[in-house]
């Protein structure tokens, strides 16, 4: 029998449900991850996992991403600012 496929950050067999998921992710949220900060920072905006819509809970966890350097993050709000999405005023500036 294969063995079952493990979490390349904490070696831990991957979560089954989205409670799981969630309580991995806000562990490494805790430590500043970028990726996790990103994955996080989407899951509010398009309301995954079950996390109501939140927009500027995303921005917020975007901006701390992008801050750390992680370039998906940077790309998403320049997108965001861009079209004026996640409650954010159009701005090419940004």
């Amino acid at each position: 029998q294969p063995a079952a496929p493990t979490c390349a950050f904490c070696r831990t067999t991957l979560p089954e449900s989205d409670e799981e998921i969630l309580a991995r992710l806000s562990k490494r949220v805790e430590r500043k991850d970028p990726k996790a900060l990103a994955s996080l920072a989407m899951n509010y905006g398009d309301g995954l996992r079950g996390q109501a819509v939140d927009q500027a809970k995303c921005v917020e966890l975007l901006h701390q991403s992008a801050g750390l350097g992680f370039p998906e993050a940077q790309y998403q709000l320049a997108a965001f600012y861009h079209i004026g999405e996640m409650g954010l005023e159009q701005n090419d500036e940004e």
